[in-house]
């Protein structure tokens, strides 16, 4: 009985040694060792400029940091899973055209090829630099624009004949005051005693009293027609159009001044810098055209009816061609940078006056003609765009990263 158990034993014990014996291998593990010692460094962000964030789509931002690519093809930047455009590269720093995204919590990670792991830097934040005026649809025929010290908004609505304001790009539109007959409001302005001033390029002046209400009509005060306006740090009114006549008016007794002469050109558009009128006008006369067929120029404000001779500041022509887009309207940043807005091809030029160079504004997003543009109190500027579709017009609240230069007659 006992051998016969022992032998029981022994047929156990060999198969479960014959069994183990034909187990399978162990799977090999999928971490490969040699690829892990053999890759690049990971690489590291440091920094983002700027570093609170952009805006979305048009903007370029510096990457610093370490172990990135030489070779702009090995360095890959995604911004909430969507691919940037590298541009530029060294070990230590990456420029990268940020791709179509809004968040205030983009999640940035750089990839390097041959390194096993991402860098990763939150949150950072990208918006919409230009942003419509949800009231201001295909059915709002705007004309002209201007902007009060609170930041709200106002303009022409041709077929209701009234002023409208609006306080912020989401909000409804309310009536400010009545405007008589259908017209096209070329420039509108408020003055230092709270009334917003108008021109319909004729020899009239309008005004809206502080407040809102009835227009009132200053009658023929201009011997010739005209289309724009700004006011001085004196609270000097100046107007000038297609007559090629620029006006001084006082606004408290509507003195009027004849100020300069720009026969045989029309003038599209004044503004005042510091003590200067800057002027852009084009050639509209007979005869051999002068040397400046488009361009701007300023005048010294000496007094409220005297400004200094004329003076040339930028050739307009020169820099597009006889066929290239036209001014409409223009004004100034803080740094002195002007910006035009222009009838066609490019919507928004901007032009460094201490070098005589031009770049476009926001090509990616801004579409021509702007014809109206006022600045606002701090970092936005807000742009007519009329577009030859109605059903696209509208108008925009663009954001820049510095505020726009002082306004004299918003006080």
């Amino acid at each position: 009985m006992k051998s016969i158990y022992r032998l029981f034993i022994t047929m156990a014990l060999g198969g479960l040694i014959f069994f183990l014996s034909c187990a399978e291998e162990p799977t090999a593990s999928l971490f490969d060792e040699d690829y892990l010692q053999n890759s690049k460094p990971n690489p590291v962000i440091s920094s983002i400029d700027p570093p609170q964030g952009t805006f979305s789509g048009i903007s370029v931002i510096t990457i610093d940091g370490q172990n990135f690519s030489n070779n702009v093809a090995e360095n890959h930047v995604f911004f909430n899973g969507l691919k940037g455009q590298v541009q530029a590269a060294t070990t230590t720093q990456l420029t990268v055209k940020v791709p179509v995204v809004v968040s205030d919590s983009v999640l940035i990670k750089v990839r390097v090829d041959g390194a096993f792991l991402f860098a990763d830097f939150f949150p950072y934040r990208l918006s919409k630099a230009a942003i419509s005026f949800v009231a201001v649809t295909e059915y709002v025929n705007a004309y002209a624009l201007a902007c009060d010290k609170e930041e709200n908004i106002y303009f022409l609505r041709v077929d209701e004949r009234d002023i409208a304001r609006i306080a912020h790009p989401d909000s409804a539109l309310e009536v400010y005051g009545t405007a008589g007959p259908p017209l096209n409001c070329t420039g509108m302005r408020f003055g230092p005693d709270g009334a917003l001033y108008h021109l319909r390029n004729n020899r009239s002046l309008y005004r809206i009293p502080g407040g809102g209400g009835q227009r009132e009509l200053f009658g023929n005060i201009f011997s010739v027609n005209v289309g724009d306006l700004d006011f001085d740090a004196n609270g000097n009114l100046f107007a000038g159009g297609t007559g090629g006549t620029i006006f001084s008016v006082n606004i408290t007794d509507m003195r009027v001044f004849q100020v300069a002469d720009y026969s045989g050109y029309r003038i599209s558009a004044l503004r005042v810098l510091n003590n200067d009128l800057y002027v852009s006008a084009y050639w509209a006369g007979t005869g051999d055209p002068p040397s400046f067929t488009e361009g701007i120029w300023k005048h010294s404000i000496l007094s409220d009816t005297t400004l200094g001779p004329r003076q040339e500041v930028f050739d307009w022509s020169r820099q597009v061609g006889e066929q290239g887009p036209r001014i409409l309207t223009m004004t100034f940043d803080e740094d002195g940078v002007l910006y035009v807005g222009l009838d066609k091809d490019i919507a928004i030029m901007m032009i460094d006056l201490t070098t005589n160079t031009a770049e476009p504004l926001y090509p990616e997003i801004l579409s021509a003609p702007i014809s109206y543009m006022v600045w606002g109190n701090s970092k936005y500027l807000y742009v007519n765009y009329r577009a030859a579709d109605v059903q696209d017009r509208t108008i925009l609240r663009v954001e820049l990263t510095k505020n726009g230069a002082p306004y004299y007659g918003r006080n």
